[in-house]
């Protein structure tokens, strides 16, 4: 199918002695040719936005579809997808369940440093600075 650019242009048209400006928007959906008028350049814009996706949506792999997931849940997906490859994500879930376990004890960073610390304090002594042994 033939999709090309479209392209809105400013147009003075006079009709019945009365001169007035109009945006046309032209181009190919489909191998259709498309040639509309509108009174405003921000209303032929967004018809050349829903143009354009329709186009998108007819040439390639890119689909519009609606969905519950967030944006960035839609985002996460995505990524996902293009890290797996030609592998399931079936497969990998069911992994990931499969081999999941939670952690045993969770604290904060500094909690765990000063825990450890004191777990090993036997073990650690005085750093002399400068001296040689």
């Amino acid at each position: 199918m033939r999709n090309c650019g479209f392209r809105i242009r400013r147009v003075v048209l006079c009709q019945h002695g009365v001169a007035y400006e109009t945006f046309e928007l032209t181009g190919y959906l489909k191998g259709e040719r498309i040639r509309r008028r509108f009174k405003s350049r921000d209303l032929a814009a967004g018809e050349k936005n829903r143009l354009e996706v329709a186009a998108a949506n007819d040439d390639g792999a890119i689909k519009t579809v609606t969905t519950r997931l967030a944006p960035a849940q839609l985002a996460e997906a995505e990524a996902v997808f293009a890290r797996l490859g030609q592998r399931s994500l079936s497969g990998a879930v069911e992994c990931f369940l499969a081999n999941y376990r939670p952690p045993a004890v969770e604290m904060p960073l500094a909690q765990a440093a000063a825990a450890f610390t004191a777990d090993r304090a036997d073990n650690v002594g005085d750093v002399m600075m400068g001296s040689s042994c």
